[in-house]
């Protein structure tokens, strides 16, 4: 995992205007993480990042195996590398909401590089989590 986590954070360095060296997250599973960082009930959401601890939260079922999975974890150590940088206000809704469209972006990006066919749309990835966080409101 710790090799996997440095180089998705070079490919995030290279690919962006982010630190190429932020200290690594945490990393941990959950099993109910729509519960655990406080957005409705089966919100669909299979990762999270946690600012204030520093902390990448992924769900139980998570597989370093899993392309899919491994670009989900990119997702989450670019808004990683945001909060780093200082780029947008993550004690907000809007403001975790403005780091998702540059987040799925990269994502999709780096899927493609990897041999997805399926094109990730990054569009409405980044209007249902907006929504997510919108719901959950600013406190968390």
């Amino acid at each position: 995992m710790t090799e996997l986590v440095a180089g998705l954070l070079a490919w995030i360095a290279a690919s962006t205007a982010y630190d190429p060296a932020p200290a690594p997250p945490a990393i941990r599973l959950a099993g109910d993480i729509c519960a655990e960082v406080g957005l409705e009930p089966d919100c669909r959401v299979r990762g999270y990042y946690d600012h204030r601890t520093e902390t990448v939260v992924l769900y139980d079922g998570w597989s370093i195996d899993s392309r899919d999975d491994r670009g989900l974890l990119l997702h989450e150590l670019v808004h990683h590398a945001q909060a780093a940088a200082g780029a947008f206000d993550f004690d907000t809704a809007l403001g975790r909401c403005g780091g998702e469209s540059e987040a799925f972006a990269l994502m999709a990006r780096w899927l493609a590089e990897n041999g997805e066919r399926e094109r990730l749309n990054a569009r409405r990835a980044t209007r249902d989590a907006c929504a997510a966080h919108f719901a959950a409101g600013a406190g968390r």
